[in-house]
């Protein structure tokens, strides 16, 4: 029921990729402690960010003062969502600290531990002090490089590296953001400086027969789901270019290693067995320590310019130190660990061991010692000062080797990321909202959380005291699915499926969409070195199964052979569409079962562009209706498509909405907006331009009524009777808005016009 899914507006007050500005505010952990309950501390929260005057920081800019009508309920999440941190990281002289999450980064002064400013740049690269930490420099995955003056605390300038139309499958900056390293779809290394833009290495580092051995062939099997809240396609496709792979960021293979004065690269790959060294100095490709090529499983980082650490991930026994680039022993480690890196200060280690999969420790490699332990944090070190960042937004600055408190503060709530899960109760009470690595379900008239969640795949309100959620195993199965009581705070076992099936010959996906837990099996396939395609067995069948999110038990089944739909599911509503090329046997047979359709395609002039589409109801299965849709380039073109009452509605090109009928077939009506939501009841449409949140008539596509919020849109959802709207805005903010009135009017429209 959403648009442009896993893309974002410009939601910040400052984005230095898109120059959109931000409210900064910092409370103390002395006031959070001297709170008693969830009320006082989301009131300090509020006051907090009400706050204005006084000197502002560079990056603060005024927010558009709010233009709302019909305010039936405002709150903030609390605790907000902030999700797993990415890294915190002393700059080079000690002055600054950077904390890194996926929606952005915070810029602290360390005397004292203040904040200066935050940055929205959702999803760059790790980003890295320059070596005289008079500069931030962070970048896209495509090398959009940005360096920020720390002393000016403003942005000093804007770089793309490659041409417009470059990518990388991987890329990383090194450790102090001098060079940008890109592995390009042809798996050609190109190295640039981030100052000038001068490339000073590029070519080809695999032969063709190494490509091959390592299966680092352009054809591959991608997922079709982005993974994101919204109404996506979902299943597998077959992707014939590493280009789409760059474009979505999901190439799993090689990952970069910088030595610590940038000498030295290495390019890893433990998927397909391979590694690729250059001495950046001398501009060429240099041969690989053995112990490193004989140990792609091992988790591997510089610890100096000359040395690396060999980890294993489950025994420690077999972890060394190395002299690198000659590969000799230096020192035996007893550490096993599944991530590392080196802290600010050398000889200290951040690692992730193999037995509790969020701890993080930091290790004394000298002493061989973990200094330090703690779940789900991040932490640097540096001149016997440990700084950690917990997921609950608080910073400690804690001196070693006596252990003793510098300082510490706690972060204002981040803008929000993409969401991963977003479902809203019918009457709108309760909301279950999720990013990575934090979900949680919250009361929308208080932003109070009433229980937490471990990360899932989907959630469905059954009733405002009846919520599932549920997700996938490894395998593609579906977990086990729990009911939960909004109102009791209580979670039990619903079901917990046993799904049998033959890996080589079947790929399944499971996705919940609604009202139904949809399993989609499809066959798997193999590629000949010469690129083409074989599929296990014969004939090449698919099958989609609904099941009850209830009890598991199967509602209804398709089959299909050749020709496999793109099926989209929505996890707002009731229905699933399913989608093939017009001009293919699978379109060709859906218009045999639509006559409507048919004679409209009779009429067309089809190319291989032109898509149909079938609705069909979550729970029976029954045929709804079908559209020819030639607003794409395919059923896989778009980035949300779902349907309510009359209307099939298709989002591309992040904020194009184009609404068909399916009585009709023809196009009702066209708007423009992000995350839309409409409401079968009403025929009202919800869509977000920025901070603008608009409502339209989807039988005649008018605006009915417009609201203007301090922070941009980024989730909207109706109530059942489409009376009232949920909004969700950037900062954490739910509000519930009254539009009983516009719904009237627009279905006393709808009823004159059918009359006539």
């Amino acid at each position: 029921m959403f648009g442009a899914a896993g893309k974002r507006d410009c939601v910040g007050i400052h984005n230095d990729l898109t120059g959109c500005p931000v409210l900064l505010v910092v409370y103390s952990p002395e006031a959070m402690r001297h709170l008693g309950n969830r009320a006082a501390v989301a009131a300090l929260l509020g006051a907090a960010f009400s706050l204005s005057g006084g000197q502002a920081p560079a990056s603060q800019a005024t927010s558009p003062r709010e233009r709302l009508h019909g305010v039936l309920s405002r709150a903030r999440l609390f605790p907000p969502l902030r999700g797993m941190p990415h890294q915190i990281r002393f700059s080079s002289d000690g002055k600054y600290l950077l904390v890194q999450l996926e929606s952005g980064i915070y810029i602290l002064s360390r005397h004292p531990l203040e904040l200066r400013t935050w940055i929205y740049a959702p999803d760059v690269l790790p980003a890295k002090f320059s070596a005289d930490s008079e500069s931030l420099i962070f970048a896209t995955r495509n090398l959009a490089i940005t360096r920020w003056s720390l002393a000016a605390n403003r942005k000093e300038e804007g770089r793309t590296l490659k041409k417009p139309d470059g990518l990388c499958l991987v890329s990383e900056l090194s450790p102090h953001g001098d060079f940008a390293a890109c592995l390009d779809p042809s798996l050609a290394l190109e190295l640039y400086r981030t100052d000038t833009g001068e490339q000073v290495f590029g070519g080809q580092v695999f032969t063709d027969q190494e490509k091959l051995e390592a299966g680092l062939v352009s054809v591959g099997l991608i997922h079709r789901n982005e993974g994101t809240a919204y109404s996506e396609m979902f299943g597998y496709g077959i992707s014939y270019t590493r280009e789409l792979l760059a474009e979505r960021g999901i190439f799993f293979g090689p990952r970069f290693l910088f030595s610590p004065d940038s000498r030295f690269l290495l390019m890893l790959d433990r998927l397909h067995r391979s590694v690729v060294c250059v001495d950046v100095s001398a501009t060429r490709k240099i041969g690989c320590p053995g112990i490193v090529k004989d140990h792609l499983k091992a988790t591997i980082c510089f610890i100096a310019p000359n040395q690396v650490a060999v980890l294993d991930p489950d025994n420690p026994e077999k972890s060394q130190i190395v002299e690198f680039p000659k590969g000799e022993l230096l020192a035996k480690l007893h550490l096993a660990a599944r991530f590392a890196a080196p802290a600010t200060q050398p000889k200290y280690l951040i690692v992730r061991g193999s037995d509790k999969q969020n701890e993080v420790r930091l290790i004394d490699l000298d002493a061989d010692k973990t200094l330090k332990a703690q779940e789900e944090a991040a932490m640097d070190f540096r001149e016997e000062t440990l700084a950690s960042y917990s997921r609950e937004g608080e910073i400690k600055l804690v001196h070693f080797p006596d252990n003793k408190l510098e300082s510490e503060t706690i972060l204002r709530p981040p803008l929000l990321p993409s969401l991963r899960t977003a479902i809203a109760s019918p009457s709108l009470d309760a909301i279950v909202l999720g990013i990575r690595g934090d979900v949680g379900l919250f009361h929308t008239t208080t932003g109070t959380q009433v229980m937490p969640f471990s990360p899932l795949g989907g959630a469905w309100f059954a009733g405002d005291d009846e919520l599932y959620i549920g997700g996938s195993r490894g395998d593609g199965s579906p977990a086990p699915v729990k009911k939960v009581n909004p109102n009791l705070e209580t979670a039990e076992d619903a079901w917990s499926p046993t799904f049998k099936f033959d890996p080589e010959t079947t790929i399944l996906d499971t996705h919940l969409g609604g009202s139904a837990l949809f399993l989609l099996e499809q066959p798997t396939f193999y590629v000949y070195p010469n690129g083409q395609i074989g599929y296990a067995g014969d004939p090449i069948r698919s099958k989609l199964r609904a099941l009850d999110p209830k009890s598991g038990r199967e509602f209804w089944s398709r089959h299909w052979e050749r020709d496999l739909p793109v099926p989209y599911a929505d996890p707002q509503g009731q229905r699933v569409s399913l989608g093939w090329r017009a001009t293919m046997s699978g379109g060709q047979a859906l218009a045999k079962r639509y006559p409507a359709l048919k004679k409209q395609m009779d009429a067309a002039n089809l190319t291989i562009n032109d898509a149909v589409f079938e609705v069909l109801e979550d729970v029976s299965g029954k045929g709804v209706g079908a559209a020819l849709v030639r607003v794409g380039w395919g059923p896989e073109s778009f980035d949300s498509l779902f349907s309510v009452g009359d209307y099939l509605i298709c989002v591309r090109d992040e904020a194009r909405v184009t609404a068909y009928s399916l009585s009709t077939g023809e196009i009702q009506s066209r708007f423009f907006g992000r995350y839309v939501s409409a409401s079968a009841a009403t025929g009202l449409l919800a869509a977000a331009d920025g901070n603008r949140l608009r409502l339209y008539n989807l039988m005649t596509g008018t605006k009915k009524d417009e609201y203007l919020f301090s922070e941009p849109t980024v989730y909207t959802h109706f109530s059942a009777d489409g009376k009232r709207l949920l909004a969700l805005t950037a900062d954490q903010s739910i509000f519930v808005l009254d539009t009983a009135s516009v719904a009237e009017s627009v279905v006393s429209q709808s009823r004159s016009s059918q009359k006539n």
